[in-house]
């Protein structure tokens, strides 16, 4: 198991698929903040984009319609 502050670094093929999930999804984070890496994984305007999908899908299930997007 690795200790807190070796999730900073990508891991390792032999380590559990859990401890590489978390361990390279900070390690990508950590990259993108220093400005080592070029891509993202989202930004603000993705988030928004997602929090609305969840809320209309929410929407739909409660009232048994359609929902339009973008919501009003």
């Amino acid at each position: 198991m690795r200790s807190p502050t070796t999730f900073a670094t990508p891991g390792e093929a032999r380590e559990s698929w859990r401890t590489l999930f978390y361990a390279n999804l900070i390690a990508s984070f950590i990259g993108e903040i220093r400005g080592d890496l070029e891509g993202n994984e989202g930004d603000f305007g993705d988030g928004v984009w997602v929090q609305e999908v969840i809320n209309a899908v929410e929407d739909s299930f409660r009232e048994r319609r359609w929902v339009s997007l973008p919501l009003a």
